[in-house]
């Protein structure tokens, strides 16, 4: 099955030509679960002339529609040690917010969830590690990305 949402990580390092990043953000979203208007634009980001005044536009228009497929609390940018590396993070500072605020429960170990907890949960073992889920109704937990 198909995925509907892109994954954690780099999508493209050491360019950000134009030609480079319509190719890696089109192949990223490529074997996602997209809607008719995205996967035309991903089809026109391989016939483009990378050097047409159109180019840019349309790696706008690529970059908005993928923001469309990120997984909770992510971001599509550069990195921010890494001014060509262009790809998808983590957003911990929104997640520390609202982990702060209660509309994240940010727990060190998976026992201490209460039993009708439901929502976003933020598990950061000892070492550091985090993996954000959805707690559902049933208790079931549905991973969205983990990170070391």
């Amino acid at each position: 099955m198909k995925s509907r949402l892109l994954s954690l990580g780099s999508i493209s390092e050491g360019t950000l030509r134009t030609e480079d990043l319509l190719e890696a953000i089109a192949s990223e979203l490529s074997p996602l679960r997209l809607s008719r208007a995205h996967r035309k634009l991903v089809n026109e980001a391989g016939r483009i002339d990378p050097e047409s005044d159109e180019a840019g536009d349309l790696l706008q228009e690529l970059c908005d529609a993928a923001e469309s497929y990120l997984p909770p609390y992510a971001y599509l940018a550069m990195h921010k040690h890494d001014g060509a590396c262009f790809g998808v993070w983590a957003s911990v500072d929104s997640l520390e917010e609202d982990a702060a605020s209660g509309e994240v429960l940010k727990v060190s170990d998976l026992s201490e969830v209460p039993a009708g907890y439901v929502g976003y949960l933020l598990h950061v073992n000892d070492h550091g590690n985090a993996t954000l889920y959805t707690r559902h109704r049933n208790g079931r937990l549905s991973e969205h990305w983990a990170i070391v």
